[in-house]
């Protein structure tokens, strides 16, 4: 019988080595190992800087957006289970997309937890995007060799208000119909916006075409796009040098080495470095600046934080799914516009702009603002070059001093977008005429 059980060890302990390569001994390799072996994981390096794990650093803000992408996948596909993306009017009299909209809320088994969860997670991912750039851009961290990652964070960025967009209209109600109708007449004040409004409508106007195209858009087209930028963007934060970061951490107060146990085989990874000077040749010197002191192994304490954040941001999401419905009004009728017609919130304050002068509102300054803020490093860089002034730059600093007069026009473009889009939420009543939140008519706000 003990011959028999050690036989059935033996076997398991093949199957395990044949999907785990390492063991969970707390030596360097082994770390090492996990991190090199695991197809999720190896994106990360295998030691970080200790200031990467201190909340500080980034608030999280990056990650949590992420995992709002996560949950819209997982749900978005549970959800793509029930849903038409037709306008054809089925046996009820109903738009069939409509007509899949409620019985997701009364007859599908958790349903309508996971439509909630679609929808709050798509306004939480534009919200956290926003909030993740403005993070970026206060620490400095679009800068030190990061320039380009910031213009794929910024596409990322637009294309996460497309999507959302797109997935904006697949209810097939009155809010989603006329919130579509005012973004895409906006579109058409571009230069070409004509035959752009056309491509994504399929027809001259929103209707059974411009939803089966958003919705080919919003499942497949973007997500695929968005998901490889994602990856893209990981890797340059790897390359870039990882998290910015002061230059010196040596006076702030980092995680105790106690923390993060002992490493048994040090000599594989030492914690110094040493140089012998071989030979004179021309090139860069060896990087013997950087706090060999201050780096940690990525595995176990980042990965933990990061699970730690994903939890959080799913229990976030289910207690708004269960305690808040997503809004659903009654079916999409062309012939009864809403008044006022809204877009979206995250396009309100673009609705508010172009209100005031269609082109000028509606394109020039968006146009200007979006364009701006993309190259806004190489601008910077540009007025650095060609005035012959030293600025220190100093990346992975909240609020540097250096930095204030950029810092300062960066908020403020977010407070003058945010009043526009909250003008625009409560204090724009029927024909668009100013309003107090009060005063509000059933059907203005979204």
């Amino acid at each position: 019988m003990n011959e028999l059980i050690e036989s059935a060890k033996g076997y398991g302990n093949k199957i395990f080595t044949s999907i785990v390569k390492h063991g969970f001994d707390n030596t360097g390799l082994t770390k090492s190992k996990i991190m090199f072996s695991n197809v999720l994981l190896h994106i990360q390096p295998v030691k970080i800087h200790k200031r990467t794990v201190k909340f500080k650093t980034t608030l999280g803000l990056g990650l949590i957006t992420t995992y709002m992408f996560v949950a819209l996948a997982v749900t978005g596909v549970v959800l793509m289970f029930h849903y038409v993306p037709s306008t054809a009017l089925g046996p009820d009299g109903l738009p069939d997309a409509y007509s899949r909209m409620l019985n997701l809320r009364s007859n599908v088994f958790w349903g309508d937890f996971m439509r909630n969860m679609h929808r709050w997670a798509a306004h939480g991912m534009v919200a956290f995007v926003a909030l993740h750039m403005l993070r970026v851009y206060l620490t400095g961290a679009h800068r030190g060799g990061r320039e380009f990652n910031w213009v794929i964070g910024c596409i990322l960025g637009l294309l996460t208000v497309f999507l959302s967009y797109t997935g904006y209209l697949l209810p097939w109600d009155q809010l989603a119909f006329w919130g579509v109708k005012v973004g895409t007449e906006i579109a058409r004040l571009a230069p070409g916006g004509a035959i752009i409004r056309g491509i994504l409508l399929g027809d001259g106007d929103v209707g059974g075409e411009a939803l089966i195209r958003f919705y080919v858009l919003h499942v497949a087209v973007l997500p695929a796009i968005m998901g490889g930028l994602i990856a893209w963007h990981f890797w340059r934060i790897r390359k870039d040098g990882g998290l910015a970061r002061p230059a010196d951490t040596s006076g702030e107060k980092q995680i105790p080495d106690a923390d993060f146990g002992e490493v048994r085989n040090n000599s594989v990874f030492k914690s110094s470095r040493s140089y012998k000077l071989v030979e004179l040749v021309k090139g860069n010197e060896p990087k013997v600046n950087e706090e060999v002191d201050q780096m940690m192994f990525a595995w176990p304490k980042l990965i933990i934080r990061e699970l730690l954040v994903f939890v959080g941001v799913m229990v976030l999401l289910s207690f708004v799914s269960v305690f808040f419905d997503a809004p659903l009004e009654g079916p999409a009728d062309p012939t009864y516009p809403t008044n006022p017609a809204k877009a979206p919130w995250y396009f309100l304050g673009l609705q508010e702009l172009t209100s005031y002068d269609g082109f000028i509102g509606g394109i020039v300054i968006p146009g200007l603002l979006a364009g701006g803020v993309m190259v806004l490093p190489y601008i910077e860089m540009f007025f650095e070059s060609f005035s012959k002034t030293y600025r220190k730059n100093i990346p992975g600093v909240w609020f540097a001093k250096e930095r204030a007069l950029e810092n300062a026009l960066f908020i403020g473009m977010y407070i003058f977008m945010l009043a526009l889009i909250i003008i625009g939420v409560y204090f724009r009543g029927e024909n668009w005429a100013i309003i107090y939140p009060w005063e509000q008519v059933a059907g203005g706000g979204h």
